[in-house]
């Protein structure tokens, strides 16, 4: 049964400790599915005054508790928010020039690079 303890612990702590760092998150994604609710009952509204009421409503509900759980979830890196894309150009007379050694410059080379510029 000793045996059975540590093997039962290696299993059950690290469960525990991702469901208690991952709650924030799922926490924020609630209440942001309630906002957008609360969002859409504010547009149907009749007019400005009941938009503003049913918003207040939300923020004296759950105003902190969004607050709280978006500063205490996971941020995601930019691989997983969607990317991000890089452009990278070689200018290649300017390659051609730095990578050529120096003794076999000559006329030839240079006419290459002036019609390769143009």
């Amino acid at each position: 049964m000793k045996n059975n303890i540590g093997k039962i612990l290696l299993i059950f702590v690290p469960i525990v400790a991702v469901l208690a760092v991952m709650y924030p998150s799922y926490r924020a994604s609630d209440l942001d599915s309630k906002l957008k609710e609360y969002q859409e009952r504010a547009k149907k509204a009749g007019n400005t005054a009941d938009s503003i009421k049913i918003m207040d409503e939300f923020k004296n509900t759950y105003g902190e508790d969004l607050e709280s759980a978006k500063k205490n979830q996971l941020k995601l890196g930019l691989d997983l928010r969607g990317g991000m894309y890089v452009t990278m150009e070689v200018d290649v007379v300017k390659l051609i020039e730095e990578s050529a050694q120096r003794e076999s410059i000559d006329d030839v080379f240079e006419q290459v690079l002036d019609k390769t510029r143009e």
